[in-house]
């Protein structure tokens, strides 16, 4: 009996691996619906609970926005781009020696607003004062911040159009953006010298301009900023005698960071089930969009890779895809984001998965990555049946972060200006 088996093992063998390719169809389809299908449904039930929550927030600062509409005609980009240095581009960074004493706003002052010492020594900090910041109040000259525009990221993504998804998200993660707490801390340098000058009320209206400036860049870093500034206005007026000047409540503050946070997960919601029909009169830029916005996008190049291509058997998700980039194309506009067109496209690896990607290759040859090289010998997950799989297993467990849980720690309506402080 062994012999005559030893003699059959290729047979066999191929029997085996013929009976496991032929079930493979039915086994994907069995692993999607009794598995994965009920973990995104378990996803959407937890955000499904938070729409009222999400929909209050989004009436609040519809009817009191935080920041108005960008105008998106005059960018100031070609102005920040001599002051503010962007992080990931070594030989761009600005290397001024007058402006060095800038870091020490958060280096050294860091705790300005709750220390009397260090605010003392902060404004009496003579080469801090000496540092020009003219150009600074020139900002309110323009309307959004589309840092997008440079060189170097224009150049970072020039590859888009022929490498495979996973380095698209790559390309994405480690594009250059700008030291967004730097021209936070221009502006507050702004403030002190132009108060110091009497003209404090101006000096707050170039302020709140350069937090809207950060709104307008649809990026999560930039709009955390944006925010931090608008609190700490409630410090300044503690501070400095400023009249005149009303802050934004802080509860029309926090409503708006909740939001901003959220969108990246209703974005996500059309990829396996409906994008809730509730929140299409508030995919505006002043609702805290466009950060998650830029975030979503990035993502669906990917999960067009893994779902749109269609075979016997395989679960169908073309309506989905269709309906989302729809969405997407609507956002992408709404936000100024145009330039990362080609993310809502499919990439060459899923049209093609014999195809050789050595821009993939060069790329991550290049960002010296060694933790995950995709290349040829990876294609096996555009495999019929396989992508699906491999496609669920990447977006149905969510995101390490839960975009959702400021409105699972909600606090409770601001009370007053006594809570900043204590």
């Amino acid at each position: 009996m062994f012999k005559y088996l030893r003699h059959r093992r290729h047979f066999i063998l191929f029997a085996i691996v013929f009976s496991a390719f032929l079930s493979l169809p039915i086994l994907s389809r069995l692993v999607i619906d009794t598995i994965f299908r009920p973990l995104v449904n378990e996803q959407n039930a937890s955000l499904y609970n938070n729409f009222p929550k999400i929909i209050s927030d989004l009436e609040t600062i519809t009817a009191h926005p935080v920041f108005p509409m960008p105008g998106y005609k005059n960018n100031a980009q070609f102005v920040l781009l001599k002051y503010i240095p962007m992080d990931g581009i070594e030989d761009t960074h600005i290397k001024n020696p007058r402006y060095d004493s800038l870091f020490r706003l958060t280096e050294e002052y860091y705790n300005w607003r709750t220390d009397d010492q260090v605010f003392q020594k902060m404004l009496n900090d003579k080469e801090l004062l000496a540092v020009d910041t003219t150009w600074v109040q020139k900002l309110r000259d323009y309307d959004h911040w589309n840092y997008s525009s440079h060189k170097e990221i224009l150049s970072s993504l020039s590859p888009i159009r022929d490498v495979s998804g996973i380095t698209r998200l790559e390309i994405f993660s480690q594009l250059p953006q700008p030291t967004f707490n730097q021209l936070r801390s221009w502006a507050m340098l702004n403030f002190i010298k132009m108060q110091k000058a009497g003209h404090g009320l101006e000096a707050l209206k170039t302020y709140r301009h350069i937090a809207y400036l950060l709104h307008s860049a649809g990026n999560f870093v930039a709009s955390t900023t944006a925010f931090s500034m608008l609190r700490d206005e409630y410090v300044l007026l503690g501070r400095f005698p400023v009249k005149g000047w009303e802050p934004v409540p802080i509860y029309y503050l926090d409503a708006y960071a909740r939001v901003t946070w959220a969108w990246v997960a209703i974005l996500k919601m059309p990829y396996f089930s409906e994008f809730p029909p509730a929140f299409f009169p508030y995919l505006k830029p002043q609702n805290g969009l466009c950060a998650g916005a830029r975030e979503a996008v990035s993502n669906f190049t990917l999960y067009r890779d893994f779902f749109e291509p269609q075979t016997y058997f395989e679960a169908n998700f073309t309506y989905n895809i269709a309906y989302t980039k729809k969405i997407y194309i609507k956002v992408k506009t709404e936000c100024n984001l145009n330039i990362y067109n080609k993310f809502l496209d499919r990439s060459p690896a899923s049209l093609d998965m014999f195809s050789s990607f050595t821009l993939d290759e060069s790329i991550f040859k290049r960002a010296k990555n060694t933790e995950y090289d995709f290349s040829l010998v990876d294609n096996w997950i555009y495999l019929p049946y396989i992508r699906r799989l491999v496609g669920f297993v990447y977006f149905s467990p969510g995101s390490p972060m839960n975009f959702i849980m400021p409105y699972e720690t909600r606090k409770k309506k601001f009370a007053g200006l006594n809570e900043i402080f204590f």
